[in-house]
């Protein structure tokens, strides 16, 4: 799941006494303290309703005590996403065999919440890989499993029990959600190959997942500008919130390939190869929902 600003919000939600209601300036002030001395109060307040600081605020003081399960629940009811699931067997069916669940990332959260949702169905003991700062979203931080910060040790130890552990794993292999690629087309960038390794050396099978969904061209093109002022921060993440809320009452369409073997992980072939092959399988996915994993099938579509 890519962190929006309500991931970093959440770091302030928390307090002994319970929740707190996010403020946005208090935010600013804690995680941005130059650039909080010089922002204008209007551009905080609009900044505040660009992430609808306000609705974010009423769903997590309702389910902020909530067990996992119940958050995830109530977090798909709120989205009101109607989700039709192509295979769904093949997920339901691989569960007790220690899967890793690996899906595209067209949305940045949505998608996110309403897999772990219907894994958590059948298996409440799931864990998804995720950012470290969203363990600070308390319902939702049991089921997490955080990559530690660059050169960091905390939370490792967390991670590879998640890996060792007989609980079915899920994972966003992106890391970043879909942007238009260098021909024009929206798609994920490549995946990072982690997915691979851990598949192999514990003996998972891998259980790709192709979702449909888009966000707004709004969003797309504001990612090209950042990307062509070569500016590295992900200024377009500000409206991931306001394109969550633009998915409400939408649909999704989740199509679930055929599991892959350990096995077939050839060791001849480079880990970022079968990453590769994979995240094209998954795209194969969303053009036909009967197509077949062949590993021999090279990687030809492109990664940026």
């Amino acid at each position: 799941m890519e962190t929006s600003p309500v991931g970093a919000a959440s770091a302030v939600a928390q307090a002994s006494a319970g929740f707190t209601r996010i403020d946005i300036a208090e935010l600013l002030r804690r995680y941005k303290p130059t650039l909080a001395r010089w922002l204008p109060k209007g551009i905080v307040s609009a900044l505040g309703k660009l992430v609808h600081i306000e609705l974010i605020n009423d769903f997590l003081e309702e389910h902020f005590e909530d067990e996992p399960t119940e958050f995830l629940k109530s977090a798909a009811a709120w989205m009101d996403i109607e989700l039709a699931m192509l295979h769904a067997e093949r997920l339901r069916d691989s569960l007790c065999q220690r899967p890793i669940v690996v899906a595209n990332h067209p949305l940045g959260g949505p998608e996110s919440v309403l897999l772990m949702h219907e894994i958590a169905k059948t298996r409440p003991d799931l864990r998804m890989v995720s950012q470290e700062l969203l363990l600070k979203l308390k319902p939702l931080a049991p089921l997490l499993a955080p990559i530690p910060r660059q050169n960091g040790r905390a939370y490792s130890g967390a991670l590879m029990e998640a890996f060792q552990s007989e609980r079915p794993l899920l994972l966003f292999p992106a890391g970043y959600c879909s942007r238009p690629l260098s021909f024009g087309a929206v798609y994920d960038f490549a995946w990072q190959k982690m997915f691979v390794k851990v598949a192999r050396k514990h003996g998972r099978p891998i259980v790709p997942i192709h979702i449909s969904g888009m966000n707004s061209n709004k969003f797309y093109r504001l990612s090209a500008l950042r990307r062509g002022l070569g500016i590295k921060a992900s200024l377009e993440s500000l409206c991931l919130v306001d394109e969550m809320v633009a998915q409400r009452g939408g649909s999704l369409t989740m199509t679930i390939g055929t599991p892959i073997a350990p096995e077939m992980l050839d060791q001849a072939i480079a880990d970022q190869e079968w990453a590769d092959r994979i995240r094209q399988y998954v795209y194969g996915l969303g053009r036909d929902s009967a197509l077949g994993f062949d590993p021999g099938l090279p990687a030809t579509l492109p990664l940026r």
